[in-house]
């Protein structure tokens, strides 16, 4: 059976939260024997004691009656009913006088909520929020895809391995984180992209890459399991909305009323509500995200981002799974023929027999050196 929730049980349930002692445990929309639903159930101990509080949130048009009160005291303290320790009835209306005289002689406590037009917050802080996630895993797929087997899934508990080698390359999951962390992460270009399709796509969008595997084998439960592509899908979140203040007074017979400031703000398919229990220097605030609820036509927003494909990436290829380098042919190393020493040559230029001797005696060649250089030959 489904939680059944609306918008005014969840805002109790996170004034609830707001309000808890510490330690206490606040839960929505509780199943008992699997028909009967308490709206929001509050568990606390107290010493050795365990006391639950059940608090049925009732958004009626007009002030609740006599004949709800009967069925709460049906609900909770007939015989076989619901086993709680107090019930609280929350009504955005109020209640009727015999209502309320019906609830004292019952020992049921009950409560209103009073919505203010517009809170002190809107003088504090901007009136526009921005939500952004940056690139996560939304998803990782094995094609074809491989069952798991004893609890255990492929994707976490199956091994890569070389079909060359044999060696273990890792399991897809971090295969998906290594793709995350070295190929997304840090591709600029990517990351404008992301941005400027969020912006189209009502605030997200999904990337899809799909690495190849065909180098390698799955193994996983005792085989070895063919894989032609590992996909992984990655989510990117940017999104920004008006924001709207407002504030919620709790009332009730003999206690002191309790007011709450609550920011809500739409962040393209998602509701972003948070409680501030004690105004600007609250330190402790009640977050909740929920989808777009239906709008005037009773239209459902798409709450899943329209996904864009990206081409394949390349197979990063096993180390040792690489072709043989070519054989080096060998040779017999050749000796080297021995060093001469050189010497330079410059020509001595041609001296006539008649002509003056070059050694500057001032007498003819033939008288002075010819004869010498005959000699020497």
């Amino acid at each position: 059976m489904p939680k059944r929730t609306n918008d005014f049980q969840q805002l109790v349930s996170m004034i609830q939260m707001a309000f808890a002692p510490a330690g206490a445990k606040v839960t929505e929309s509780v199943l008992v024997d699997g028909t009967r639903e308490i709206d929001v159930l509050i568990e606390s101990a107290i010493g050795p004691y365990s006391i639950k509080i059940a608090v049925e949130a009732k958004d009626e048009k007009r002030p609740l009656d006599v004949l709800k009160i009967e069925l709460m005291i049906g609900k909770y303290l007939s015989a076989g009913g619901v086993p709680v320790n107090k019930v609280v009835v929350v009504a955005q209306n109020g209640f009727t006088k015999t209502a309320k005289a019906r609830a004292a002689q019952a020992n049921i406590e009950l409560l209103t909520l009073a919505q203010a037009s517009q809170s002190d917050w809107t003088k504090l802080v901007p009136q526009q929020m921005v939500w952004r996630m940056p690139p996560h895993i939304d998803s990782v797929k094995l094609v074809p895809p491989v069952a798991g087997q004893d609890g255990k899934d492929p994707l976490a508990e199956g091994r890569f391995v070389c079909k060359c080698h044999g060696n273990d390359k890792g399991a897809p999951l971090q295969w998906a984180n290594w793709l995350l962390i070295t190929q997304v992460l840090p591709n600029a270009y990517l990351a404008s992209r992301l941005e400027a399709e969020a912006k189209r796509r009502n605030g997200q969008v999904i990337v899809s890459f799909s690495c190849p595997m065909t180098n390698y084998l799955l193994a996983f439960g005792g085989k070895k399991h063919p894989v032609d592509e590992l996909r992984v899908d990655i989510h990117y979140v940017s999104a920004s909305g008006p924001v709207k203040w407002s504030s919620f007074t709790m009332s009730g017979k003999n206690k002191p009323d309790q007011t709450v400031d609550q920011m809500e703000a739409l962040l393209g398919a998602h509701r972003m509500r948070i409680i501030f229990p004690s105004g600007p220097k609250s330190e402790k605030i009640i977050l909740r995200m929920d989808a777009v609820p239906l709008d005037d036509h009773g239209n459902k927003p798409e709450q899943h981002p329209e996904k864009i494909v990206l081409p394949t990436l390349p197979a990063t290829c096993c180390p040792l799974h690489t072709p043989p380098a070519r054989p080096m042919v060998q040779r017999e190393p050749q000796p080297r023929p021995a060093a001469t020493k050189s010497r330079s040559f410059t020509p001595k230029p041609k001296v006539g027999r008649n002509d003056l001797c070059p050694c500057n005696s001032g007498k003819k060649y033939k008288y002075c050196c010819l004869p010498k250089h005959r000699k020497h030959g």
